[in-house]
């Protein structure tokens, strides 16, 4: 502060008195100077809930032009939580003085705000600050995902929390996408993935997870097995893919067993045997033909029926693809087209023979 002064000087001894008195008065101004928070009488933080201990010193600085003098810092006042390292002690310097080692703690579980008050004192002069406290709450905890977690590919649900106010993230959003702020999950492709539901504010995030699998309609390779049976005869059909179902549109040619693909052959014909493996995306299905066969029907042999010893008749059938036998060689032999010669005089049976995969059909006729 800058002070005039007009005076009118009337002897040594008046000069005298007014300059010691001028000087005292600078010195005591100097001297009693008040320290100061350089923050100002109203402070304000943010911290967080249950965080601590939070380092208060950059806002209980001081100034103080006096070099030397003690600056004590104390505590007026407080409407929650804990002040440590009062009361502090240290000279000043002439310039801004920092304490060391001063914190607050909130109360534990507290949200909201508290206030406390500060002082500092060189022993003559103080000075108080007012800090506002804003204590920010924790995050909330989330409860356990709820919602289907096994979807198709190309189909949409929607994961949910009971604690609103989150984001959904996945770590494989080339196998599941979820949409960040509703939770809609989407099958991209087959696999599993990891979705993270997370609640975040500026004290930290809480996080649940939930492993996702993504599925697609079966799949159902080639039917492996016979592709015929004999009417009365069983035979087993399979597929590596396991879990389906045998079903035939034919009944009455080839029953089939649900579970086990067991095919017996009921009469002649063609059925379709089908299986189905189905899951929560659809049916998957693949299909075979099967062929019911008989024992091959022979039409009885046509041609003569006696020959001379060393004569030749040729005996036939209708029914193609048999084969030609005699059960008296000396007295009459047959060669493979059925032509019959006579050796010795005698009587021979003559037989044709028609074979499938179900047996021999045998036909036979007299020859003497």
């Amino acid at each position: 502060m800058k002070k005039s002064f007009t005076l009118q000087v009337k002897n040594l001894f008046s000069i005298c008195i007014i300059a010691l008195t001028l000087l005292f008065a600078l010195k005591s101004e100097t001297a009693f100077a008040q320290p100061a928070f350089t923050g100002g009488a109203a402070q304000f933080i943010t911290i967080c809930q249950d965080s601590g201990p939070n380092d208060i010193t950059s806002l209980l600085a001081i100034s103080d032009v006096n070099v030397g003098s003690t600056e004590t810092w104390s505590i007026v006042s407080s409407t929650g939580g804990s002040l440590t390292g009062f009361t502090y002690a240290t000279a000043s310097t002439g310039a801004t003085v920092t304490p060391v080692g001063l914190n607050y703690t909130p109360p534990a579980g507290s949200s909201g705000t508290r206030v406390f008050q500060i002082m500092v004192t060189d022993g003559t002069v103080s000075d108080i600050t007012t800090v506002t406290v804003t204590i920010d709450p924790s995050p909330a905890t989330p409860l356990a995902i709820t919602g289907t977690t096994t979807e198709c590919v190309g189909a949409t649900n929607t994961l949910s929390d009971a604690v609103g106010g989150g984001t959904w993230s996945t770590d494989a959003a080339g196998i599941a996408s979820i949409d960040a702020a509703t939770g809609d999950l989407t099958g991209v492709s087959v696999g599993t993935a990891n979705i993270t539901y997370t609640i975040s504010n500026s004290c930290g995030s809480n996080s649940v997870f939930a492993a996702v699998t993504i599925i697609t309609t079966p799949s159902v390779p080639a039917i492996s097995g016979a592709s015929s049976v004999c009417v009365g005869a069983t035979t087993t059909l399979s597929d590596a893919t396991t879990g389906g179902t045998w079903t035939t549109d034919a009944a009455g040619v080839a029953s089939i067993d649900g579970s086990t693909g067991d095919v017996t052959g009921v009469s002649v014909g063609t059925a379709n045997i089908t299986y189905s493996v189905t899951n929560g995306c659809g049916t998957g299905t693949n299909s075979t033909s099967i062929s019911v066969i008989d024992l091959p029907t022979v039409a009885a042999i046509s041609g003569a029926s006696s020959v001379c010893v060393g004569s030749t008749i040729t005996l036939t059938d209708a029914t193609a693809g048999g084969s030609w036998t005699t059960d008296a060689a000396s007295i009459a032999s047959v060669n493979a087209t059925g032509d019959v010669t006579g050796v010795g005089t005698g009587l021979a049976t003559i037989s044709y023979s028609v074979s499938n995969s179900c047996g021999t059909t045998v036909q036979t006729a007299a020859v003497t």
